[in-house]
């Protein structure tokens, strides 16, 4: 006697064995990949953007959160924790519900999913649906020039003549002074010559000194 097809598929699902192969997926819609402003984001801001849509439940939209130690296991440390969250929120991927503090975290909504009905305690005045896609790259800023001055360093001021006459332009160099004063040598080439004398030293070469000389420079 056959066996009826209806009864062999059914002794195929009984003798199967039960494994579940649905397990909870925690993904992010390719349009949001795609985006302008997710490229723009760090790498550390798409760790963190990835753990939102890990810890998100069904239908609780706004009371999601992510904590540091949960951000630390990732890889990502303390400040670059929330220097992605404010990335996130800049770029318009995450909006702030609930502020954190006294041991609770924060809360936030992804943009790109409706909200939850139970807004209870939420702050959703001013959430905009896909705000990611009203992002704006901000101008960038031209190199080279001279660089402001610091907070803590003041500019330089101008140097200011008082009762100071500015030098001409057409002077380059200054004017030289010339001693036409001679009466120095009338004294001390004679006391130089005696000294020579009395040492015997006159009579050397090294020490000759012209008569003319010496008197034309007396």
């Amino acid at each position: 006697m056959g066996v009826d097809q209806n009864e062999s598929k059914r002794r195929r699902a009984v003798d199967k064995p039960k494994l579940s192969t649905k397990h909870p997926i925690a993904a992010l819609e390719k349009r949001v990949i795609d985006s302008d402003a997710l490229a723009d984001c760090r790498a550390s801001s798409w760790a963190v953007l990835l753990l939102f849509a890990r810890n998100l439940d069904k239908g609780r939209n706004g009371h999601t959160f992510v904590s540091q130690e949960d951000a630390a296991r990732h890889g990502v440390e303390k400040k670059t924790f929330y220097r992605a969250l404010i990335e996130l929120q800049s770029h318009g991927f995450i909006f702030a519900t609930g502020r954190g503090g006294h041991g609770r975290c924060g809360t936030f909504a992804l943009t790109w999913l409706p909200l939850s009905k139970d807004t209870k305690g939420l702050h959703i005045e001013n959430f905009k649906p896909c705000a990611w896609r009203d992002w704006v790259p901000a101008p960038k800023k031209k190199r080279g020039g001279k660089m402001p001055p610091r907070r803590s360093q003041k500019a330089p001021q101008p140097i200011q003549l008082v009762g100071k006459k500015p030098p001409s332009l057409g002077d380059k160099k200054p004017p030289l002074e010339v001693n036409t004063n001679t009466q120095w040598k009338r004294v001390w080439i004679p006391g130089y010559l005696a000294q020579l004398n009395r040492r015997r030293l006159s009579g050397r070469q090294c020490f000759q000194i012209s008569a003319e000389r010496g008197a034309h420079d007396i």
